[in-house]
């Protein structure tokens, strides 16, 4: 059988070409949000069901932001690995930080839930916040919302990039969850990798 040249290499740049759009596309996407930044932030609709009960709740979410986890990350940087990870979907897990003291000035002790998740090409991060009496702190009567907030976006922009075990725990939490996911493996492995360049970088400076 003969083949028609022309038509083979018109079909192959065209897949050429098909194949350069989409990895620039993806490129832009990944790299479409400033580090250590957000958009804007706003108060949405969470919808819990506790025993076929449905509530409504209150997150603080930042849009527009370099990585979802960034809350997530900034919690067990500053309090250490979570207490409890509510599991919903991959890359939608709740992770839960209990009687932590986050306001300066303040001795009030606040339950967390921190997650993140992308929509289309909007990337946001976003956290619960309830105090000892499970009050939602960003429902309307709440006098810390405003407080919460500021210490939340500040949490954002001051993100160490340097610190990578909560990547490093985060995963391997995934790995139980999913145990035959390459791509859970591969993030894990990544940031262990990360972790031991730091590491060495910082031998070197000492030496």
């Amino acid at each position: 059988m003969m083949l028609n040249i022309s038509n083979f290499k018109s079909s192959t740049l065209f897949f050429v070409f098909i194949f350069c759009f989409l990895f620039y596309s993806n490129a832009q996407r990944v790299n479409r949000y400033h580090k250590n930044s957000y958009n804007f932030a706003t108060i949405e609709d969470f919808y819990s069901t506790v025993n076929k009960d449905t509530f409504r709740l209150k997150e603080l979410r930042f849009s527009g932001v370099h990585d979802r986890y960034y809350i997530q990350k900034g919690m067990y940087d500053n309090f250490g690995k979570w207490e409890q990870s509510i599991y919903k979907k991959q890359y939608d897990t709740l992770l839960v930080w209990n009687d932590v003291r986050i306001l300066k000035n303040s001795d009030k002790l606040f339950k967390i839930a921190a997650k993140g998740h992308r929509v289309g090409v909007n990337v946001y991060t976003a956290v619960l916040v309830f105090d000892e009496n499970n009050n939602d702190m960003f429902g309307e009567d709440s006098v810390y919302k405003e407080q919460l907030a500021n210490y939340f976006a500040n949490l954002i922009k001051t993100n160490d990039d340097n610190k990578v075990d909560f990547y490093i725990d985060f995963w391997e939490m995934l790995e139980k969850e999913n145990k035959n996911s390459r791509h859970i493996i591969f993030m894990k492995n990544k940031y262990e990798k990360i972790k031991k360049k730091n590491l060495r970088r910082k031998l070197k400076k000492k030496n």
